[in-house]
């Protein structure tokens, strides 16, 4: 069978749904809505305001001549008392007040002349205090200022006297070692007179050596024999010693070698030169002594 041609179809409008035009309606409605019950509702609160009552004159005022109370010692039972009578005594006007009126009113300026009195006596402490206090201030400033110049004094004095032990310290360094100096210059020449006493002790021994050995006397020397009849040897020690001690006399060597032959011959076989040799040796030991 031949299949049949296919058919085109219709195409249909887009319609909107119904739904959709109510919410749009309504949200075109809602602002209108809301700016109404927006301008009903301060509309109530303007006319709340308009009908509130304005404050009392009298009531501020007696508030104001009530906080001037506090300045004045009265028990707070006269304070209450007055702020309860004055309203009704402040509301007339001045020539149609009744006496209890004004009674109330010069009760109320008695309390306020007590508490400017009282103001006026704390204003006046308050000046003598400052006062009291500027003189005490200058008081203390003169106070600081004498103990600033004292103690610049005591600075100025105690320099000085840093001053004084320095000089002292350095006149005692000074002492020191001129005493250390002068017990050191004491020990030299302690030393030297000791030496000096020692050479010339030596020299007395060695000048009485010679002297014994110049007079022929054997028996001078502790090594000899005091016998006169000592043998030719002893007297050679003897001789030979007091040659060798004349070494370190610094003689002249001609004389020092003739001393062994001068002193160690007898007295009678002595000739002049030794005669000579033996007083040369005999002078200078005098002079060295």
């Amino acid at each position: 069978p031949t299949p049949r041609p296919a058919c085109p179809r219709a195409s249909m409008p887009v319609q909107k749904r119904p739904a959709a035009i109510k919410v749009a309606a309504r949200d075109t409605a809602l602002p209108a809505k809301r700016a109404k019950a927006a301008s009903g509702e301060a509309a109530p609160v303007r006319a709340k305001e308009r009908g509130r009552p304005k404050a009392d004159p009298i009531v501020r005022q007696v508030a104001d001549i009530v906080r001037g109370f506090s300045a004045a010692d009265i028990p707070q039972d006269a304070t209450d008392m007055l702020k309860g009578m004055l309203p009704f005594a402040l509301t007339p006007f001045s020539g149609e007040r009744e006496k209890q009126h004004q009674t109330v009113i010069d009760m109320a300026m008695d309390v306020l002349g007590a508490a400017e009195a009282h103001v006026a006596e704390a204003i006046e402490a308050a000046r003598a205090a400052h006062a009291a206090v500027d003189e005490g201030s200058a008081g203390l400033a003169a106070a600081a200022a004498a103990a600033s110049e004292a103690l610049a004094c005591k600075d100025a004095e105690m320099q000085s006297k840093k001053l004084g032990l320095a000089e002292d310290a350095k006149a005692f360094r000074a002492a020191k070692e001129a005493v250390a100096k002068a017990a050191s210059d004491e020990a030299a020449v302690l030393k030297d007179v000791q030496a000096a006493t020692a050479r010339k002790e030596r020299l007395m021994a060695l000048e009485a050596e010679a002297k014994s050995l110049a007079e022929g006397s054997v028996g001078a020397s502790t090594d000899a024999a005091t016998d006169a009849s000592a043998d030719a040897s002893a007297v050679g020690l003897r001789v030979e010693a007091l040659a060798s001690s004349l070494t370190l006399l610094g003689l002249d060597a001609s004389m020092l070698a003739a001393v062994p032959n001068a002193f160690g011959k007898p007295t009678a076989a002595r000739g002049a030169f030794d005669a000579m040799v033996i007083s040369q040796v005999m002078q200078t030991l005098a002079q060295r002594i």
